[in-house]
């Protein structure tokens, strides 16, 4: 899964269940970090808004 970040001045948002959006200015981070010999990514997708496409 990756969690789409917005900041708050984009305001509440409300879309239906598998609507198509577009991110505007998107950009992605990885957090790594390891359990004993595991490594493991979460991924974090920043965008300026979401808006219907």
């Amino acid at each position: 899964n990756i969690v789409v970040v917005l900041p708050a001045e984009a305001g509440e948002k409300h879309f239906g269940f598998e609507e198509r959006v577009k991110l505007v200015n998107p950009r992605i981070t990885a957090e790594g970090y390891k359990i004993g010999t595991r490594g493991f990514t979460n991924y974090l997708l920043h965008a300026d808004d979401m808006i219907k496409e």
